[in-house]
């Protein structure tokens, strides 16, 4: 099973990922970590870099899909200006649809209200992955 891990950027504590994979362990006995090929997350701060600590201190392969925020030449891009120049402001949205078709299941965890977690949780029911969320 390749296993999205996405969730809050605010939380990078190691024990909110154990939680989180008990808790889906929890809602589907046949999801055990033997199953789990490959985590797949998208290199933000929080929840995602730290399900690749995880995932690479338990054995398992890491697939990153960090957001093209540079690319306001993407197809669809809704570039806007910031700190730093001009950026994709939908490129973590993409990001999300890319993981999504290459994912199998999703694993959000979540505190609060998060734009992109939501966003992903949704895009992962729109590709017919199997979905567990947990929240802090």
């Amino acid at each position: 099973m390749k296993l999205i891990i996405a969730g809050t950027r605010t939380l990078s504590d190691y024990n909110w990922v154990l939680k989180a994979i008990s808790y889906a362990e929890g809602c589907d006995p046949a999801l055990v970590r033997s199953e789990i090929t490959e985590v797949v997350h998208g290199a933000a701060r929080g929840i995602d870099t730290t399900a690749g600590i995880w995932a690479q201190n338990s054995g398992i392969a890491v697939k990153e899909f960090p957001a093209k925020w540079d690319d306001v030449k993407a197809p669809g891009a809704v570039v806007r200006t910031g700190k730093y120049g001009p950026y994709n402001a939908k490129a973590g949205f993409d990001r999300n649809v890319e993981m999504a078709k290459y994912g199998t299941a999703l694993l959000a965890v979540i505190q609060g209200g998060s734009k992109g977690t939501t966003h992903m949780i949704e895009t992962a029911k729109q590709h017919g992955l199997q979905v567990w969320v947990y929240e802090v």
